[in-house]
């Protein structure tokens, strides 16, 4: 016991004597939470703070494609872009702007998306009243096309 309390008063007199290493030992873990803290903030800023301009082309023109619309002019850091130079955008075009980093995102809505969602979820159904029993595949749903300049900032694209 009493090596053990000589061991503990040596080791506290050789780090009482090294002020700087005792500095070092304190305050750099606290130098490093600061800068992760300051660098998360900064992340979050450029999400937050930011209006961006996504090209957006609804073919759907029924419910889920304006449901969509509707979400994303409610909100206020997403301005929709519908035409590029006067003239209303094709899918092509929206691929190439996207692709060159005009714009940072696009999203394009196909053509009867709403009917087949509605036909799928309508065959799902049906599906389980006949209790599973085989039937004929259905077409999936075609999906929404998100299409993302290939130098945006991964928060940005997930946000």
């Amino acid at each position: 016991m009493r090596k053990l309390a000589y061991n503990i008063r040596k080791e506290l007199l050789i780090l009482m004597r090294d002020l700087p290493g005792l500095a070092i030992l304190f305050l750099m873990p606290l130098m490093l939470i600061i800068v992760i803290t300051l660098t998360q903030e900064n992340a979050m800023d450029s999400v937050n703070g930011a209006n961006i301009d996504i090209l957006f082309i609804n073919h759907d023109k029924s419910t889920i494609g304006n449901l969509i619309q509707e979400g994303l002019e409610s909100s206020n850091e997403i301005n929709l872009v519908r035409q590029y130079k006067n003239r209303p955008l094709s899918d092509s075009m929206l691929s190439l702007l996207v692709a060159k980093g005009e714009f940072k995102a696009g999203i394009i809505i196909p053509e009867n998306t709403s009917l087949d969602a509605t036909q799928k979820v309508i065959a799902d159904l049906s599906n389980l009243v006949r209790m599973g029993s085989e039937t004929d595949e259905t077409e999936s749903i075609r999906g929404l096309q998100l299409l993302f300049d290939p130098a945006i900032n991964n928060v940005v694209k997930r946000s």
